[in-house]
C-alpha cells in the first residue's frame, strides 16, 4: 500500500466514521422520540424497577435495532464519506497535484471502492446472518431484583414484567416453518 493510499483511506475513513455516527444518531434520536412513550411507559412494575434498570433495557432495545438501523444508513454514509473526502482533498489543492503527479482519479477511488465493498460485504452479513438472528434472540422479557431487601410489607419485592417497547410487535422475521 502507498502512502497516498493510506492517506486517502484515512481521510474517508474519518468521513465515513463521522457520516455514519451522526446519521446513526440522527436515527436513535428520532426513534427515541417517536417511541418515547412506549419506552418510558411508567407502569407500577417499572417503577418499582427503578431508573437504571430501565435505562440498560432501552440500551439493550437499541443494541439489537443497530444493526436494523445499519441497513437503512450503510449506504448513504458511504455516499456522503465518499463526497466528503473528495471535497476535503479538493478544497485543499490536492487533487490537482495528485492529478499533475499523473495518477488517475479512478486510482485515487480505489481505496474508497474497496472499503465500501468491505461495508457491503458486512451489510450482506447483517442481513442474512445478524438481524434473523436478533429477532430470535432478542430479549423479551425483562427481570428485576430489588437491590436490597427489607422486611417492611410496603417494601419493593422481585418484579417480573415485559417492557413495553418488547410487547407484541410486528417483526422483519419470517416465521419459522417446520
Amino acid at each position: 500500500m502507498k502512502i497516498l493510499d493510506r492517506y486517502i483511506l484515512q481521510t474517508f475513513l474519518v468521513s465515513l466514521a463521522i457520516s455514519m455516527a451522526a446519521m446513526m444518531g440522527i436515527v436513535f434520536i428520532l426513534d427515541l422520540a417517536i417511541n418515547v412513550n412506549r419506552l418510558l411507559n411508567l407502569s407500577p412494575a417499572v417503577q418499582v424497577a427503578g431508573f437504571w434498570p430501565v435505562f440498560a433495557s432501552i440500551l439493550s432495545y437499541y443494541f439489537y435495532k443497530a444493526f436494523d438501523y445499519f441497513q437503512w444508513i450503510a449506504a448513504p454514509s458511504l455516499l456522503v464519506a465518499a463526497a466528503a473526502s473528495m471535497v476535503r482533498l479538493n478544497r485543499g489543492r490536492e487533487l490537482v497535484g495528485i492529478k499533475a503527479a499523473g495518477i488517475s482519479l479512478y486510482r485515487v477511488l480505489w481505496p474508497m471502492i474497496v472499503v465500501a465493498l468491505l461495508t457491503n460485504g458486512f451489510y450482506v452479513i447483517n442481513q442474512e446472518v445478524i438481524i434473523p438472528a436478533n429477532c430470535r434472540g432478542a430479549p423479551t422479557t425483562w427481570r428485576s431484583a430489588s437491590s436490597s431487601p427489607s422486611t417492611s410489607s410496603a417494601t419493593r419485592t422481585t418484579t417480573s414484567f415485559t417492557p413495553p417497547f418488547t410487547a407484541p410487535r410486528r417483526r422483519r422475521c419470517s416465521p419459522r416453518r417446520a
